[in-house]
């Protein structure tokens, strides 16, 4: 199994840990047959771009860290990406949605 760990930063300069934690995480305590990997871009970039290089990792779970300064570019991927790639479960986890989940998933079913 392929998991994708997106983090959509506000520049370069600042990366947020919480992806890189979740890899660590992952690698740590996981079975071997998971393989995880972090995708880092930033809120300026081309969502084109970003797009493109979460599918070309062909992953089996992609996980969104979702942040205000980022939740609306993470809306943007995951309508796309569940629009081309159905069965693929996404993740969603950080402040931006983890405070009201049940309002979230019936805004964004």
């Amino acid at each position: 199994m392929k998991v994708v760990i997106v983090s959509l930063n506000s520049q370069y300069i600042h990366s947020s840990l919480a992806a890189w934690y979740l890899l660590a995480s992952i690698k740590k305590n996981c079975p071997k047959e998971i393989k995880a990997k972090v995708i880092e871009g930033t809120v300026n970039e081309q969502i084109d771009e970003v797009y493109k290089r979460i599918k070309k990792e062909k992953a089996d779970v992609i996980a969104f860290s979702c942040y205000i300064w980022n939740i609306g570019m993470v809306w943007e991927l995951v309508t796309e990406l569940s629009k081309l790639m159905p069965k693929v479960p996404i993740w969603l986890g950080g402040p931006e949605v983890s405070f009201d989940a049940e309002k979230l998933l019936v805004a964004h079913p």
